[in-house]
């Protein structure tokens, strides 16, 4: 997988309500997750949002790669 660059992330997440998103997730660690996106999406960057969520940075880094292949694969 390929980095994807603050600027790549934010065009991808602009048209998704994650706040909804959140409210209506059950599972924990996927809150957590769609928490991280809606703080990269606010203008945080990925070290910023770890230490706010207190996860790893590598983790962070992670999401969104994770994401934008489920966004791809429809």
């Amino acid at each position: 997988m390929k980095y994807i660059t603050q600027k790549q992330l934010s065009e991808k997440l602009d048209p998704i309500n994650l706040t909804t998103l959140i409210a209506q997730e059950t599972n924990g660690r996927m809150r957590i997750r769609l928490l991280a996106l809606l703080h990269i999406k606010e203008g945080a960057d990925r070290a910023q949002a770890a230490k706010y969520l207190k996860v790893s940075r590598k983790a962070v880094n992670d999401w969104p790669k994770k994401f934008s292949m489920m966004v791809l694969k429809g």
